[in-house]
């Protein structure tokens, strides 16, 4: 039952798709009413799941919009008992990708099974989709070939699609596939390769440019437009400005790992990090390392060095922050300022305008917010922060006796129960809303702030 409850919980999440504003709190269901809508069952042989379409999961699991003109077919040369495709995706983030997350397709695109706090979400860069091939114990199946369809036009035939990528605004789609040991890139119809391998496929913000990395002859290389650049032992994925009009991407030559910049390298470290660009595009951050010691590099110059440090995130602004270790202690660092020490640190999260920064911190048992520096009350544990319309407001789930609660700038705003959902603020931040169980109940529980 306890791996159960987080799906049956979603109900709570009914106010996100009812309309521009919170609703009236109500009570959704029971703990007994209902299936986890992500169970898989087998009916007449064939695999189905419970139907998603009744249940408000959306403001709880991250959905992917794609549009509705594409298809992905596989053929089959034997099949015994049933074969299906399983959709898994992969959330590329400014400090790294996550692993493979479990993902159903729907109507309007995939629902991502996971629970996802608002900050990460708006760390990400975007998402790649990776079909699985799945059969059940027995079954004997020999796959024939592998075709997407996109805008009424079907592509090759291929062994397998790995992964695929649909541009930000959906007008762009493509993949990477493989027959054999050789590997292809497509994109809008058009195929590049075949290669030694092939990844990282990504297009920029606006759509009009994309990049993905190849291999040819042992070394590798990032193709830009369909232009090929410099040939390196190792290759990270490539990053492009948020404007679209830069790319960045690390590459490791010989022994020594370089940042590039629009085609030129520059550092010579034993260690970097994935690139960060700031919102305008004029500036790039990362982390590197040398003989021991490791600093954030900011277009092209270290920074202090210390003992270890995170990836660096800009606001809006074009503030920089990351969080540094000087010894067994912990800080945040901010334009260049070192902060409060602490036993453990969290990532940082900007507000919207870039006016306020707050992050988790711990010292000894005792978790806070800390919000421009000064920490809040003291709990067992504290969630990320979920920045609100009015100027300074931040919202954040707090534990108590093991129990969550609500805390809005510090104060508690609601009483404990057994489970919380993801927080959402009214539209003029006087009132917030939260889905909540609490004795084997779930509602939708609305909050009047001061």
């Amino acid at each position: 039952m306890s791996r159960l409850l987080p799906l049956l919980l979603l109900l709570c999440a009914f106010a996100a798709r009812a309309g521009d504003d919170l609703p009236a709190e109500h009570r959704i269901g029971s703990v007994l009413e209902g299936l986890s809508p992500d169970v898989l069952f087998v009916k007449e042989g064939r695999p189905g799941t419970v139907d998603l379409s009744h249940q408000p999961v959306w403001e709880l699991y991250p959905r992917i919009d794609l549009p509705h003109s594409w298809k992905l077919e596989v053929g089959y040369v034997q099949q015994r008992l049933v074969q299906y495709l399983d959709w898994q995706v992969i959330a590329v983030g400014l400090h790294g990708d996550s692993g493979l997350l479990p993902a159903r397709r729907i109507e309007e695109g995939l629902l991502v099974l996971t629970e996802m706090s608002t900050a990460r979400q708006r760390r990400l860069l975007g998402w790649t989709l990776v079909p699985k091939f799945r059969g059940f114990e027995g079954s004997m199946v020999s796959q024939a070939d592998w075709r997407v369809s996109w805008r009424g036009r079907t592509g090759p035939a291929f062994a397998a699609v790995e992964e695929m990528v649909f541009s930000r605004d959906g007008k762009h789609l493509g993949y990477v596939a493989r027959r054999g040991a050789r590997w292809f890139v497509v994109i809008d119809g058009r195929q590049w390769g075949p290669y030694e391998g092939a990844q990282w496929l990504t297009f920029s913000a606006d759509g009009r440019h994309h990049a993905f990395c190849v291999r040819q002859q042992a070394r590798w290389l990032v193709f830009i437009d369909g232009r090929p650049g410099a040939e390196f032992n190792q290759l990270g994925r490539p990053v492009f400005s948020p404007r679209g009009g830069h790319l960045a991407y690390r590459a490791l030559d010989g022994s020594v790992w370089h940042v590039v910049r629009d085609g030129r390298p520059s550092g010579g470290y034993d260690d970097v990090g994935r690139p960060v660009w700031s919102p305008d595009g004029r500036h790039l951050a990362h982390t590197a390392g040398r003989t021991g010691e490791h600093f954030v590099v900011l277009d092209g110059k270290p920074g202090k060095s210390y003992t270890s440090v995170r990836q660096p995130l800009f606001s809006g602004g074009g503030r920089l922050a990351y969080v540094a270790s000087d010894g067994g202690h912990v800080f945040m660092v901010v334009e260049g300022k070192e902060g409060k020490e602490w036993d453990e640190v969290g990532f940082p999260s900007f507000s919207p305008d870039g006016k306020n920064l707050a992050w988790r911190a711990r010292r000894g048992g005792e978790w806070f917010l800390v919000i421009d520096g000064r920490p809040g009350p003291a709990f067992e544990m504290v969630g990320e922060p979920h920045f609100g319309p009015r100027p300074g407001q931040v919202a954040w789930l707090a534990q108590r006796e093991l129990k969550p609660l609500v805390v809005v700038n510090g104060r508690p705003v609601s009483g404990r129960y057994d489970w919380i959902g993801r927080l959402r603020f009214s539209r003029d931040g006087r009132r917030i809303g939260f889905g909540a169980m609490k004795d084997g109940e779930t509602w939708w529980r609305v909050v009047e702030l001061p």
